[in-house]
C-alpha cells in the first residue's frame, strides 16, 4: 500500500485512486488540530475524497434514543465535528481545470515526512488537446509552535511550455465531511451539513482575509475559521472564495494558503476574532519556510527525547514503524490541559472522537517516560473531569467518583453499559498512570493539587463498589474487564490487580496526613489498607481465573472460524460471547504486561499458554500486550508475530479499518512492546528499574528515558549494555538488580 523511506512515508500508486486508509495515514497535526490527508482537490482522483478537520474536544452533543431506558443511563452524546477543510484548492491552466477529465498524470506522490513533519502531495499533469505538462506541488503543515495554524505552500512549475495562464481558486471545502461510521444505531448521528446551515461570514476582517463563525447548537460552542493567503486576490467572502490569475511563463510560481482554527474553548476567546487576525498576520509576515523551520526545530527536540533505534535482520520497517507511531501520537495529544487524546486521534470521526482507558495505559507511558509535561496535562484534563465523576458516581448510587468509560467533556456517553459504565477499572488505570507520573517525575506538586484528590475519590468509589466476602475477602461484583466479551461478572482479575496496586500506591507512597484535608476520615484509611491486603483473585494453583467464572464455561474453538467470521462482535449475539470462554482483547495478560513483578515466571508460562489461543486479538489493543508477556517468556515465535502485528496495523491496514482513522492505542503500544517488553523499564520513587534483554534475532536497540528531569539513552546490543546521561543530574539507576548512578 505504502512504501518507507527515510523518515518518510510515501505513496506513489498509478493509476491515481483515492484510499480512506491512506488519507488516515498522511493526517498531519499538532495535538489541537488535525487534518485528514485528503487531496487538495479530488477531481485529480477517480474517486470521492473525504475531506477532514477537526478541532480536539470541539464537539456537538445530541439526545441518546433507547428502545427502553433505565434510571442512570447517559442521556445525551458528544460527537467530534468535522469542519470545513482549508486545504481545498484548484487550479485551471488556459481556462481547463487541472483534473483528470482535462488531462492525465504519470506521477502522484503523497510523502508524509516524520523529521520534518511536512506532507507534500506532487504530480505532474498533461492537458489532453495542447500537451502542455505542468508539476504541481502542495506542501502542507499543521504547526506545532503556533497550534490554530494550518499552512499549504503551493509551487507550479512549466515542464514544456513558455507561457500561459494559471487560475487559482482556493476555498473552505464545506462539502464531502467525514461522517463518523462507528455511531451506535440507537443514537442519532451528527449530520455536518446540517451544522453548516449555522454557519455565517466574518465580517471585521481585512480585506483580503475570509472564513466562517460556525457555532454549535446544543453545546454552545463556536469554531472560527479564517483563510488569508501570502497573494492579493478577488475575494469572495459570503462564499469564503479567493480567485488570482497568474501568469506562468517557464518559471516556477508558488503562493502561501494560511488558515487559522480557533475555538471558544480557549482561554482568550473574549478576543478570538483579534487574535484569528493577529495570528494570519504574523503568519503572511514571517512565511512559510520560517513555519517549516520552526516545525523542524520542535520536532529536532521531540526526536532527541524520544526516539527508538531499532536493529534487526528479519524486518528493516520496525524502526520507522515505531517512529510513524510516535509521530501521530504527538500529533493527536492535547497538550493544554483542557484536551485529551481521541482513540482515533484527530484523523476522523471515529469513535466520536472520545477519550477512553487508552490514553492512560497505551498512550501515556510513552510521554511519561519522554515527554513528561505532556503527560502532566494529559492527567490534568482528567482532573477536570473530576466534578462529572463525582456527579456521575452519586447518580449510580455510589461514593467518590467514577470516571467515564468514554467522553470528550467529562460527562458518560455510552449507551451500552455492560462494556462501559461496567468497566469500573477506569479508575484505576488513571490512577495507575498517576502512579507511573508521579514515579518517574517526582512531582509532588502536583500530586498535591490534582494527584491526591483523584486517588482518594476513585479509591471512595471501589470501597463503596465492593464488598466483603467471608470466604474470599474484599471482591468487586458485577463489573466488565478489559475483555469485552466477557461482561458483568465477579472479581474480574485486571480490575482488582490494578485497583490494589492503586490502593497500595495511596497508602505506601503517602500517609495520612498528605490526605487528610480532603476530607478522608482515618477509618477509610485503614479500609484502604486492608482492601488492597485483602483483594480476592480467582486461581487454580499457577492458572489465574480471569474471573470467577471464566474458568467453567465452555470454550469456541477459533480454529474453525472463518476470517469473515472476525470480528465475532459483528457476528455473534453478546448472550453467546458472554457464555464462553472467548477473549476480545489482552485482560489479564495485560495486568501481567503492566505489572510483571507480581508474578512469578510460572504463572507468566502458563497463563500466556491458556488465554492466548482463547484470544481473537479482535482489538488492535491486544497484541502489544501479548508481545510483551511473550517476550519475558523466551517466546521469541510468539513475540515476534505480535510485535510486527502490532507495529504496523495501521501502514498495512492490519485491522482492515484504518479508513475509518488511525488506532492511537495501538501506536502506543509499540512504545511499551520496547520499554516494557524488552528493556524492562520500571521506576519507583526512588529509583529507576532496568534489566534489558536483547533478542536473538535483533543487533541492536537504544531507547531514551527521562526520569527525574534527566534524560537517559539505554543502548542494548550483542556485545553490551550502556547508559548515558544526556543532560540533567546524575540518578540512581538500577541494571540487572545493581545499583549505580548514571
Amino acid at each position: 500500500m505504502i512504501e518507507m523511506h527515510n523518515w518518510t512515508i510515501i505513496d506513489n500508486q498509478l493509476p491515481v485512486t483515492n484510499s480512506e486508509a491512506l488519507e488516515s495515514i498522511f493526517t498531519v497535526g499538532n495535538g489541537y488540530l488535525g487534518v485528514r490527508g485528503s487531496y487538495e482537490d479530488e477531481t485529480i482522483s477517480n474517486t470521492t475524497t473525504n475531506h477532514g478537520v477537526f478541532i480536539n474536544g470541539f464537539y456537538e452533543t445530541m439526545p441518546i434514543s433507547y428502545g427502553e431506558q433505565a434510571y442512570g443511563y447517559p442521556q445525551e452524546r458528544q460527537s467530534i465535528i468535522s469542519l470545513p477543510d482549508a486545504t481545498h484548492i484548484e487550479l485551471f491552466l488556459n481556462g481547463l481545470q487541472v483534473n483528470q477529465q482535462n488531462g492525465h498524470l504519470s506521477e502522484n506522490i503523497r510523502q508524509l515526512s516524520l523529521k520534518q513533519g511536512i506532507m507534500t502531495h506532487s504530480f505532474i499533469w498533461e492537458e489532453n488537446l495542447s500537451k502542455n505538462k505542468i508539476k504541481v506541488t502542495f506542501t502542507r503543515l499543521v504547526s506545532f509552535t503556533r497550534k490554530h495554524i494550518l499552512a499549504v505552500h503551493v509551487e507550479v512549475k512549466p515542464l514544456n511550455f513558455k507561457k500561459a495562464i494559471l487560475t487559482v481558486k482556493s476555498t473552505l471545502a464545506t462539502n464531502d465531511l467525514t461522517i463518523n461510521k462507528n455511531s451506535d444505531p440507537r443514537v442519532a448521528n451528527v449530520d455536518p451539513a446540517e451544522l453548516l446551515k449555522n454557519t455565517e461570514p466574518i465580517k471585521a476582517l481585512n480585506p483580503q482575509t475570509m472564513g466562517f463563525i460556525f457555532p454549535t447548537k446544543n453545546s454552545k460552542l463556536t469554531a472560527l475559521i479564517a483563510i488569508s493567503h501570502s497573494i492579493a486576490g478577488i475575494v469572495d467572502k459570503k462564499t469564503c472564495t479567493f480567485t488570482k490569475e497568474l501568469l506562468i511563463d517557464q518559471k516556477p510560481i508558488s503562493f502561501d494558503k494560511y488558515a487559522c482554527y480557533f475555538d471558544t474553548r480557549e482561554d482568550h476567546k473574549k478576543s478570538s476574532l483579534s487574535t484569528v487576525e493577529a495570528e494570519l498576520n504574523a503568519c503572511r509576515n514571517t512565511g512559510f519556510e520560517v513555519l517549516t523551520h520552526e516545525q523542524q526545530l520542535y520536532l529536532t527536540d521531540y526526536w532527541n527525547k524520544s526516539d527508538l533505534h531499532i536493529a534487526n535482520n528479519y524486518n528493516n520497517n520496525l524502526e520507522l514503524e515505531s517512529r510513524f507511531a510516535m509521530f501521530q501520537l504527538l500529533q493527536s495529544v492535547g497538550k493544554d490541559g483542557n484536551r485529551g487524546i481521541a482513540a482515533k486521534g484527530l484523523s476522523s470521526t471515529g469513535y466520536d472522537g472520545h477519550y477512553f482507558w487508552d490514553t492512560e495505559i497505551y498512550i501515556m507511558p510513552l510521554f511519561t517516560m519522554t515527554q513528561p509535561q505532556i503527560a502532566k496535562k494529559l492527567l490534568i484534563n482528567r482532573f477536570h473531569q473530576l466534578s462529572e465523576a463525582l456527579q456521575h458516581a452519586r447518580q449510580l448510587g455510589y461514593k467518590g467518583a467514577l470516571f467515564p468509560w468514554r467522553t470528550i467533556n467529562g460527562k458518560e456517553s455510552s449507551a451500552y453499559f455492560p462494556a462501559s459504565t461496567a468497566a469500573i477499572h477506569i479508575n484505576a488505570d488513571i490512577m495507575f498512570a498517576i502512579q507511573q507520573y508521579f514515579y518517574f517525575t517526582n512531582d509532588l506538586q502536583f500530586m498535591h493539587q490534582y494527584g491526591l484528590k483523584m486517588l482518594v475519590e476513585a479509591s471512595r468509589f471501589y470501597l463503596s463498589y465492593g464488598n466483603w466476602d467471608t470466604n474470599k475477602g474484599f471482591v468487586l461484583n458485577t463489573v466488565t474487564g478489559p475483555d469485552e466479551y466477557t461482561a458483568l461478572i465477579n472479581n474480574n482479575a485486571y480490575t482488582n490487580l490494578m485497583v490494589k496496586n492503586q490502593l497500595e500506591f495511596l497508602t505506601s507512597s503517602f500517609t495520612f496526613n498528605d490526605v487528610a484535608n480532603l476530607g478522608l476520615t482515618a477509618a477509610e484509611w485503614h479500609k484502604f489498607k486492608l482492601a488492597a491486603a485483602k483483594m480476592f483473585i480467582t486461581t487454580e494453583g499457577n492458572l489465574i481465573g480471569q474471573d470467577d467464572s471464566f474458568l467453567t464455561k465452555p470454550k469456541i474453538d477459533l480454529t474453525k472460524l472463518k476470517k469473515s467470521q472476525y470480528p465475532l462482535l459483528l457476528h455473534f449475539h453478546p448472550l453467546y460471547l458472554y457464555q464462553h470462554q472467548v477473549i476480545k482483547q489482552a485482560d489479564l495478560i495485560l495486568a501481567m504486561a503492566l505489572m510483571p513483578y507480581r508474578f512469578n515466571l510460572q504463572q507468566l508460562q502458563v497463563n500466556y499458554n491458556y488465554y492466548e489461543p482463547l484470544t481473537t486479538h479482535d482489538s488492535s489493543l491486544s497484541r502489544a500486550a501479548y508481545a510483551i508477556v511473550a517476550s519475558q517468556l523466551d517466546d521469541q515465535t510468539a513475540f515476534n508475530q505480535m510485535l510486527q502485528r502490532a507495529f504496523s496495523t495501521d501502514l498495512t491496514d492490519g485491522q482492515h479499518n484504518t479508513n475509518e482513522g488511525l488506532h492511537t492505542a495501538s501506536m502506543g503500544g509499540t512504545w511499551l512492546v520496547i520499554s516494557l517488553g524488552l528493556a524492562h523499564v520500571r521506576a519507583t520513587q526512588n529509583n529507576l528499574l532496568l534489566d534489558p534483554i536483547l533478542p536473538p534475532q535483533w543487533e541492536a536497540y537504544v531507547i531514551p528515558i527521562t526520569y527525574h528531569g534527566s534524560q537517559l539513552k539505554l543502548s542494548v546490543s550483542k556485545r553490551e549494555t550502556n547508559i548515558t546521561l544526556i543532560a540533567g543530574k546524575p540518578v540512581p539507576v538500577i541494571l540487572n538488580g545493581k545499583k549505580v548512578i548514571f
